[in-house]
């Protein structure tokens, strides 16, 4: 399996450029390798690069299927509110063998970008949005009057956290959420260490 690491740094947008350094990754795979898969946060949400790995343009590894988190825009916000409230599910997470209510829900959101309606019969893209509470819930008549450093959706009573994925799997929507949360593992806590407590983050 092969991961997208962060190419970051004070100048250059995560998201620059990606394909070029993951076409680099994986000309390194070993030989023995025969598929591999893609699974990033919403900086390699890029047309290139998902049009790269959803149409098999790889000679080698044919169809690379991916998990990439997206911008939550306002069109996909609309999308988002659309849904209804039978087609939301809760993503259960097995702890010590028994399902654990996170509060969480997701959908698949009926979303097509301008980008993606381009081919009649080109590769399908699913979009799952995840909604999660927040702990702390806005008075009633305050709900706009504090800006938060992320999207947020009302669904009924509550106010959610809203991100979104989008994915050319097949898998179930919550194995596939569990499956696109793990690619963190401890990469963020080493990159920080790497870059704040060895220097790596500054210029000679």
């Amino acid at each position: 399996m092969c991961f997208l690491g962060e190419f970051r740094d004070g100048n250059v947008p995560a998201g620059y450029d990606l394909l070029r350094p993951f076409r680099q990754a994986l000309e390194l795979v070993p030989a023995g390798v025969s598929r591999v898969h893609l699974r990033s946060d919403s900086a390699a949400y890029g047309v290139d690069l998902l049009k790269y790995c959803a149409e098999g343009r790889s000679e080698r590894f044919g169809v690379i299927e991916f998990a990439i988190g997206i911008p939550v825009t306002e069109a996909f916000t609309v999308a988002a509110r659309e849904i209804r409230e039978s087609s939301r599910h809760r993503p259960y997470k097995m702890v010590d063998g028994k399902p654990l209510d996170t509060g969480e829900e997701w959908a698949e959101v009926c979303f097509v970008p301008s980008w993606v309606g381009h081919k009649k019969h080109g590769p399908t893209h699913r979009y799952v949005a995840i909604h999660e509470p927040l702990e702390q819930q806005a008075l009633c008549g305050m709900e706009d009057q504090f800006a938060l450093p992320f999207p947020t959706i009302g669904l009924g009573a509550l106010r959610y956290k809203v991100t979104a994925i989008v994915t050319n799997r097949g898998v179930p929507a919550d194995e596939l959420i569990w499956w696109y949360r793990g690619r963190c593992s401890k990469s963020e806590e080493a990159h920080s260490i790497t870059k704040t407590d060895l220097g790596g983050g500054m210029l000679p």
